[in-house]
């Protein structure tokens, strides 16, 4: 992971302690019970829309980096900021 960018390393660390702050949530989750109703299952679409909009925010707006981080073409992540009415998000640092 040495060779990698610094933006990379860097998201990469992000992730590794969401996924550990997750994992915690869960655990509490499983001990506790849910908190939010179990009607509150979020749609796909709006799962995706969060994903998107995260990782573009973690990478300070760079629209490229952001669809290959999430597996996407640079194509598909446009056609979906602009179904989700979000086209403008980041345009000031893209790439």
């Amino acid at each position: 992971m040495i060779d990698l960018p610094t933006q990379l390393l860097e998201f990469h660390e992000h992730r590794r302690e969401t996924d550990h702050t997750a994992a915690n949530d869960a655990g509490d989750v499983l001990k506790n019970g849910p908190t939010v109703p179990s009607n509150a299952i979020a749609p796909i679409a709006e799962i995706e829309r969060q994903a998107i909009l995260s990782t573009i925010h973690h990478l300070n707006g760079d629209k490229l980096m952001a669809a290959k981080l999430l597996g996407i073409g640079k194509t598909t992540l446009y056609r979906k900021l602009k179904e989700y009415g979000l086209a403008e998000v980041g345009e000031s640092t893209d790439n």
